[in-house]
């Protein structure tokens, strides 16, 4: 049934449609079914892009993030980032970006809207306890540190 609407869709539609856009677009109403935050559907475009990302850079903030029931829970900032330089620290939790919630959608959804071309602006809602806080941030490109290291005195 749903291959006879796809062909149905495809050779009456009154422009050309492409059946893998059909396919994809209805792999992901299907998920968008279930209200789910944590189910997404991604191309096989998109899965291959998030999966296998430049080796140690990208353009964005500076943030490692997890998915939380209001946005993204800020769970590493990168020394020397915009999110850095900014004050945001690990335990924020991002609500909103460029005014748009981020309650409901997939992780990969809400990083991408951080995500962008380096030198434009983005501004991100945070939540940090019971403060609202808003913070415009200026996108570099990040050099994503393997290792992190940090200089320890046991009195001892």
């Amino acid at each position: 049934m749903i291959d006879e609407a796809l062909s149905d869709i495809q050779h009456d539609y009154y422009h050309p449609v492409a059946r893998s856009g059909l396919i994809d677009g209805s792999i992901a109403g299907a998920v968008a079914t279930l209200k789910d935050p944590y189910a997404a559907y991604d191309t096989p475009a998109a899965y291959t892009a998030f999966n296998n990302p430049a080796p140690d850079q990208f353009s964005g903030v500076g943030i490692d993030v997890t998915a939380s029931r209001a946005g993204l829970l800020v769970e590493n900032v990168i020394p020397g980032g915009p999110a850095s330089h900014a004050g945001i620290r690990a335990g924020d939790v991002i609500v909103s970006v460029d005014g748009r919630a981020l309650s409901g959608l997939a992780s990969t959804t809400s990083t991408n809207l951080i995500r962008g071309r380096a030198g434009t602006r983005v501004t991100l809602g945070l939540e940090r306890g019971r403060r609202r806080l808003s913070v415009t941030l200026k996108r570099q490109v990040i050099s994503t540190p393997i290792v992190m290291d940090a200089v320890a005195r046991y009195h001892g």
